[in-house]
């Protein structure tokens, strides 16, 4: 064959494959970058002024009062503290996380699996932060109820001041409490904050200081916590007012 019929054919070939090669970085950054950036403090104020009505009928129509609703609308900003580049191949693959024996690891790393999500009802490609709580604990199959003044009922109080991976902190007194996460250690939490943000990871700080903390996992003596909870009259450890 002609060697110059065939740098001909090779051509088209070479910039088919560069094509391609571009494509397939072009949508892996993408899809990297729609986990990994966070809406700005100006964007969330705004999504969530422009979507006002909706989000107060949904927000109601879920269980919440108008008190909770207000309360959820003048939640702080928060800044998303951590890069959750290294939860990628996780977010992306749920069989790639890897599951511990540990129960605690287990609900974190399962939460881990949505960081990015969006927050909203239509799930699991949005969660709320209750929502999220739900499929976290999925994990070490316990089901437990959506609404945070269901969830707040689970298991027993536990100090702000001795939490453990997979506690539950709660904001706003018990019985009225308007958001939930999960406590993944080294004093930092995993929640779905808000309409216009995302799932996402920051610390404990008088900022925004939940008001107090249930434990549905075993203890590390092994005890089963008493998921009757207030039902049984017991006398709350810790409460912010």
């Amino acid at each position: 064959m002609n060697k110059k019929y065939q740098v001909n054919l090779l051509h088209p070939l070479v910039v088919f494959l560069f094509f391609m090669s571009f494509l397939f970085l072009f949508v892996s950054s993408s899809v990297h970058a729609d986990l990994t950036n966070y809406p700005t403090e100006q964007e969330v104020k705004q999504y969530q002024k422009d979507n006002y009505q909706r989000i107060k009928e949904e927000i109601l129509n879920q269980g919440y009062s108008e008190e909770q609703f207000k309360a959820m609308m003048n939640m702080p900003y928060l800044q998303p503290e951590e890069d959750v580049s290294q939860f990628y191949k996780d977010s992306q693959n749920s069989s790639r996380v890897k599951r511990s024996t540990n129960l605690q690891e287990a609900v974190v790393n399962e939460a881990k699996k949505y960081l990015g999500r969006p927050y909203g009802l239509d799930e699991p490609r949005e969660l709320t932060c209750d929502r999220l709580v739900l499929y976290a604990y999925k994990a070490t199959n316990i089901d437990v109820p959506r609404l945070t003044t269901n969830q707040e009922k689970l298991g027993v109080e536990v100090s702000l001041n001795n939490l453990q991976k997979g506690d539950l902190i709660f904001w706003r007194d018990n019985g009225v409490t308007y958001h939930v996460a999960i406590y993944v250690g080294d004093n930092q939490y995993i929640h779905a904050p808000d309409y216009g943000q995302n799932v996402q990871i920051n610390s404990i700080n008088p900022y925004f200081k939940p008001s107090f903390a249930r434990r549905i996992l075993p203890t590390d003596n092994g005890k089963e916590p008493n998921n009757n909870g207030q039902k049984t009259g017991e006398q709350y450890i810790h409460q912010c007012h």
